[in-house]
């Protein structure tokens, strides 16, 4: 939530500090690049490469396949936050369009959290992110 919430009492786009920032969910939307073709086919790479030796060949080749479904919800979550009805349907959304996919192939926690920590991490190595 520090990302979240602007802590400052004077910001101009709060009226408590736990409202979220709307200046990070605007740049939120900025994350759309990465569901473009080619920089979606990277990111997959990589984050795939970085997983490689954590997982079992059946848990590999199942987040390899799930991959573009997981990215694309996970983008349009982050997407959608600018608009009061997605925040409200926020909690919902994560359960049913990223932690059911995760359990559909059978990823434990701490194998949720490596990916979702190399999903985070990899942009920074896209070209498009480069700069």
């Amino acid at each position: 939530m520090n990302n979240w919430s602007c802590n400052n009492p004077d910001c101009k786009y709060e009226e408590t500090s736990m409202d979220i920032d709307r200046e990070f969910l605007h740049e939120l939307r900025d994350l759309r690049i990465l569901l473009e073709k080619d920089n979606l086919e990277e990111h997959r790479l990589l984050v795939l490469r970085m997983l490689k030796p954590h997982l079992t060949e059946k848990k590999f080749n199942d987040i390899d396949t799930s991959f573009k479904n997981i990215s694309r919800n996970i983008i349009n979550i982050a997407y959608g936050l600018n608009h009061s009805k997605e925040i409200r349907d926020l909690f919902l959304d994560i359960v049913e369009k990223i932690i059911e996919l995760f359990k559909a192939i059978k990823f434990n926690q701490t194998e949720t959290t490596l990916f979702l920590r190399h999903y985070k991490e990899s942009p920074q190595f896209i070209d498009s992110f480069k700069g």
